[in-house]
């Protein structure tokens, strides 16, 4: 197994197809949208509910923040 493992992360066939996998996802995950054209970031709604679980170091009713 990691005989294989080796030779195959050697040749880059698994970079390749972890690549072609993820290649066709759509979905963005993160805290921030960013704009690929600009490269500016803008916080998502996540990412103000974090900060008030942050600052209040317990879970927080994600209907009560203000965005």
């Amino acid at each position: 197994m990691n005989i294989c493992l080796t030779s195959s992360l050697r040749s880059g066939t698994t970079a390749g197809i972890l690549h072609n996998n993820l290649r066709h996802v759509n979905k963005r995950y993160g805290l921030f949208y960013v704009d690929f054209a600009t490269l500016q970031r803008y916080p998502k709604k996540s990412a103000y509910w974090m900060k008030e679980v942050a600052a209040s170091k317990q879970l927080v009713d994600p209907d009560q923040i203000t965005y």
